[in-house]
């Protein structure tokens, strides 16, 4: 399993790089922006890896009992609870989302670039929270390399070239990446909500 999160985590980390990558591309204002929205959406994904991984050691403990309503609940409790949590983290950091901007710059030009984005920001980061607390509850059904396979192919194989394409060739600049970002976690969450589905319909252990 060790082996397995670590791929799936040098995946995420280098597509969410080349997101980086590609701003700087844009210039230095959209590369600061997307460096200061990724530094506010980082607060909500916090909470999802603990809610995560406390996930992963409740539903492993209940599944390997064979508990299949415990597995159920304790997947769903988890669940959830970070959907409940990071949405109203992420409301309220849209409704204060120029004072937590200041933290970070006082530069206006990054300010105005992003307060239209942030709207946007805080779905894709509630939906990738989601994602990420789908692949540790999978984790606790002793899952090792499905949810690795299900993110790197929504991160490198949907949300790097979207993002490419509609950054550049579309002409959205900055707005493209937030597009690709959202699909690319949509995608990651649907894959991973079906592979849970699919495995609480079969007889636990099999």
């Amino acid at each position: 399993m060790g082996y397995a999160s670590a791929v799936s985590l040098a995946a995420e980390v280098a597509a969410f790089g080349a997101l980086a990558l590609f701003a700087g591309w844009l210039g230095t204002v959209p590369l600061a922006a997307y460096g200061v929205m990724s530094q506010v959406v980082g607060l909500p994904l916090m909470m999802s890896i603990g809610i995560g991984v406390a996930c992963t050691v409740r539903v492993g403990i209940s599944y390997a009992r064979k508990d299949r309503a415990d597995t159920l609940i304790a997947s769903l409790c988890g669940i959830l609870l970070n959907l409940l949590l990071t949405s109203v983290l992420c409301v309220t950091i849209y409704f204060y989302a120029r004072e937590m901007m200041a933290i970070f710059t006082d530069d206006d030009r990054i300010t105005e670039l992003l307060l239209p984005l942030t709207g946007l920001f805080m779905l894709a980061m509630v939906i990738d929270g989601s994602q990420m607390v789908a692949s540790l509850v999978l984790r606790g059904f002793k899952e090792t390399w499905w949810p690795t396979y299900l993110q790197t192919f929504s991160f490198v194989g949907v949300m790097l070239p979207l993002s490419y394409w509609f950054t550049f060739p579309l002409g959205l600049g900055l707005k493209g990446l937030v597009y690709g970002t959202l699909i690319g976690v949509t995608v990651a969450w649907i894959l991973q909500i079906s592979r849970f589905i699919w495995l609480v319909r079969r007889p636990l252990g099999s």
